[in-house]
Parts: C-alpha cells; sequence; structure tokens
C-alpha cells in the first residue's frame, strides 16, 4: 500500500506542531522518522493514525484521498500505531487482547475458538511462541510488543508505525524484533520506526525523514548518509563547530549512591556508582529499579548508602536513606509494562529522618510538625547543594 501525507498541518491553537509536511511510504519499506523531542514526529503520526484531524493537508492511499476521523478508520484502511506505552490489558488473555475490539461472535457469544485459530495463524506467521492463553499482564516487555504486532497483523495492516519500540528491550529482544520486522518487509507490510537510538535506525531502516521545530528539513537514504550527519539535521547546526574547552567540569569523587553485585529477578551481578545528581543512563535491565527501591526482594549484593551498606526489603526502609522511586511504588515490573508510565528513580536528601530535600527545593514532611524542625530542614538545603 503506498501512503502519502500531503501538506500537512497541526494547529493547537496559536501553536503549530507540525507545518506543511509531506511524506511518503512505499510498500515494504521500513521509514525512519527522526527530530527532536518536540519536532512534531508523535503529532505527524496521530494525524495518519486518526487521533488527530489536521487542520490541513490530505492523507492519500494508492492515490485515493481518505479521512481518517478516527483510529478505527484508520485501522480499517490497514494502518496500526503501536504507542510507546503499550495497550494491552493485563487481565486479558492474549488472544483476548488481540481482538480486543473486533471480537467475533454469533447471538452474543463469543466465538473464541475461532478467535484462537486466527492468533495462531498469526503468531505462527511471525515465527513467535506466546502461549495464547496467557494473561497479557504476565508477559515481558518485548513479549507485549510481539503482541502489539501481532494484533495489526490480525487486523491486516500494511502500515504499523512504531514509536521506540526497543525502550525496554534487551539487545537480544531488540534483535529478534528486527528479525521479524525484515521477515514482514519481504511480505510487503511497511513500517514507520521512531526513535533516538542512531545504529537501530541504521540497522532496520531504509529510507529516513527528519523533522525539526515542526518543519520537514530533510529526506534521503540511510544508506548515503552517516550518524554525524543526521545528528546535525536534527539539531539544526555542525556538531564540529561546538567549542567545549570552555565547559565547566562539575565531576565530583562524591558518591550518593553505590551499588555493589546487586541481583534479583530479572538481573544479576550490577555495580554502579552515583555522584549527586547523576544518573546512571544507559540500557536499565528490567526490574532493576524496583530491586532496588525495596519491591522486589534482593538475593545477592550489598547496596551501600554514603556511610554504611543497607540492604531495604520494602519502600519505606528504601526511602530512608533518601532513595524513593517517582510516581510511587506500584509501578510495572518492566519500564513498559500495562499501562503504567515509566518511574526513573530519584536521590533526595534526608534532613534529621524527618524532611527530604526534593529535586524542586522543597522539603516535604514524612512525620512531626512545623516551626524549628522546618526552619532546621531548610537551613539544611540552603547549606547544602544550595537552592535551585
Amino acid at each position: 500500500m503506498l501512503v502519502e501525507m500531503k501538506n500537512i498541518v497541526m494547529e493547537f491553537g496559536p501553536t503549530r506542531a507540525v507545518d506543511n509536511v509531506s511524506i511518503t511510504i512505499q510498500p515494504g519499506t521500513v521509514l525512519g522518522l527522526l527530530g527532536e523531542n518536540g519536532a512534531g514526529k508523535s503529532t505527524l503520526m496521530n494525524v495518519l493514525a486518526g487521533s488527530y484531524q489536521p487542520t490541513a493537508g490530505e492523507i492519500l492511499l494508492d492515490g485515493k484521498k481518505v479521512v481518517m476521523h478516527n483510529a478505527k478508520v484508520a485501522n480499517r484502511h490497514g494502518i496500526r500505531f503501536i504507542h510507546q506505552e503499550l495497550n494491552l490489558c493485563g487481565d486479558l488473555k492474549v488472544f483476548e487482547n488481540m481482538y480486543l475490539g473486533d471480537e467475533i461472535s454469533r447471538f452474543g457469544l463469543l466465538k473464541k475458538d475461532e478467535m484462537k485459530a486466527q492468533c495462531a495463524k498469526v503468531l505462527e506467521r511471525m515465527r513467535v511462541d506466546i502461549d495464547l492463553e496467557a494473561e497479557a499482564g504476565q508477559l515481558n516487555a518485548a513479549e507485549m510488543q510481539l503482541v502489539e504486532i501481532a494484533k495489526a497483523l490480525l487486523c491486516q495492516s500494511e502500515l504499523i508505525i512504531m514509536d521506540e519500540p526497543s525502550t525496554a528491550l534487551s539487545t537480544h529482544e531488540i534483535e529478534n524484533l528486527f528479525t521479524i520486522m525484515r521477515q514482514l518487509r519481504e511480505e510487503g507490510v511497511s513500517f514507520i520506526y521512531i526513535s533516538h537510538k542512531m545504529p537501530e535506525l541504521f540497522e532496520i531502516c531504509d529510507r529516513y525523514y527528519v523533522l525539526r521545530d515542526g518543519q520537514l528539513v530533510a529526506e534521503g537514504k540511510f544508506a548515503e548518509i552517516d550518524e554525524d550527519g543526521i545528528t546535525e539535521l536534527m539539531i539544526g547546526r555542525q556538531l564540529r563547530d561546538e567549542d567545549f574547552s570552555h565547559h565547566v567540569c562539575r565531576a565530583t569523587e562524591e558518591v550518593c549512591l553505590q551499588v555493589e553485585g546487586l541481583t534479583s529477578a530479572g538481573f544479576a551481578d550490577i555495580s554502579f556508582t552515583l555522584p549527586p545528581g547523576g544518573d546512571p543512563g544507559g540500557h536499565r535491565p528490567a526490574g532493576l529499579r524496583p530491586g532496588r527501591a525495596g519491591r522486589r526482594p534482593v538475593r545477592r549484593g550489598p547496596l551501600p548508602g554514603p556511610d554504611d551498606p543497607q540492604r531495604p526489603g520494602d519502600p519505606r526502609r528504601a526511602v530512608h536513606p533518601g532513595l524513593y522511586e517517582e510516581g510511587g511504588g506500584h509501578g510495572a515490573p518492566d519500564a513498559q509494562g500495562a499501562g503504567h508510565p515509566q518511574r526513573p528513580v530519584h536521590l533526595r536528601q534526608p534532613v534529621h529522618g524527618l524532611f527530604e530535600y526534593q529535586v524542586q527545593g522543597r522539603a516535604d514532611q514524612r512525620q512531626g510538625g512545623e516551626g524549628p524542625l522546618r526552619q532546621a530542614a531548610e537551613g539544611h538545603v540552603h547549606q547544602g547543594r544550595g537552592s535551585p
């Protein structure tokens, strides 16, 4: 299926998020959509997937103009958007998720055997072994991603849009995903792949489109450009012109958190140190954050704080030395899960065990009252790392 978006404009009040953008997706290709955060990538794809109605412009499928009134209409036209936050219902079985909203029924009764048979054919086509009777909430992030793709194929989708699909996947799982994408590409299925990970884009994508500030600034073949060239197109300046000689080095030998040989379900032998205001960065194995925040039992490995080792057995014990997990203690076991947002770990500065200094520069009261204690907490903040 040939998909064309011509002169698309998307405005939200006075803000023009997409400004006169035109792209073409040929059948059986993988298109990389690039741009900095806020460049308009997801907005443009939401227009294609029927979530937004464009202010101006048109969409053509095989040369015929179509209006994507909503996501259901886009799905009927063979376009499926797999969002970064996966949309599976954790309490439903895999085959029920795959047919959610399009169930096969007769006289008000679901024809489950027929539904499972059709789902099994799709998974066999993908060469994937997933238990159709398993609840979606029991799957890991990689399996959830594959179920989303299988759901798209079940609906005979010819264009699958994937927004940051590898966020919660390991290297092996990413390779498996790419193998399936290449296989489907050979069968004529097209993909739009949104990612900030350059090696992945160069490995799996055929062509690229680059957005900056809502406008299309470049397009071409990945084989004819390198990573530096793509990056310069995204940010609008040449990296070689950057002068880092006058940048202040803020490195410090002080350690707020030291983890040695941490082992639990989903990860093993993890060691790192974290300075004040630091972020370990990189790919975090599934389940690492819940283990450190006390929600998952630690099988092996001391977790020293600034002064002495401690092994949190629950989130309340983890909070006491100044570690907390943003958004509460009930996140999904993976970075992407059953409808739960990602919850990064941040550090607070403990103050007398009663208050904790937050990044925003205020002291939150854990217990106790006002008056001298709050003044002491605020004084500690100003004498410590300073007020923001």
